[in-house]
């Protein structure tokens, strides 16, 4: 059965963060920390709105399977992105659980259509080199890759792999 997507609110963060937590998200950029102090945290940087982050959940029979999120690139202009800036979103991330269903793919689709209608002309992202799923479902969703660069972000050896989609 196909996702049904929409934006995310505040009441959907169990949801969300149990999602997050299968597809290896709260591991990586939580430390692992456990729900009760990983919620609160999600629930301000996702949803204050000063962030200006959107979140898109997808749902089947009621039941979050995936998410994502982006805001305008502006706020995370660096070097690493040498390509036209203005009027691009910035994908923060996605995740799907259960694999192999193609919810990752669907889920970067719908957030395309999410962006075209808060006036967004593109998207950039950036994937971990070793996260060949995650690299999978960009190309699949139609993103082109235009470069690579050293992150400290990631361990070493592991390099950011940049993409690019014009809407």
């Amino acid at each position: 059965m196909e996702p049904t997507f929409r934006k995310a609110t505040a009441s959907d963060i169990k949801e969300i963060y149990s999602v997050m937590k299968k597809a290896g998200y709260i591991d990586i950029f939580y430390g692992g920390k456990s729900e009760e102090i990983v919620i609160p945290q999600l629930i301000k940087n996702l949803f204050d709105s000063k962030n200006n982050i959107t979140i898109i959940i997808g749902e089947v029979n009621r039941q979050i399977v995936a998410y994502s999120m982006f805001g305008p690139y502006a706020q995370y202009k660096s070097p690493r992105f040498p390509e036209e800036k203005e009027n691009f979103a910035y994908s923060k991330g996605f995740g799907a659980y259960p694999e192999g269903k193609g919810y990752g793919t669907m889920i970067l689709v719908a957030t395309e259509s999410f962006a075209k209608k808060e006036g967004y002309k593109g998207m950039y992202t950036d994937v971990a080199s070793n996260n060949k799923a995650s690299l999978r479902v960009q190309e699949k969703a139609g993103f082109q890759r235009i470069g690579e660069f050293e992150d400290k972000k990631r361990p070493m050896g592991v390099r950011s792999v940049v993409f690019r989609k014009i809407f």
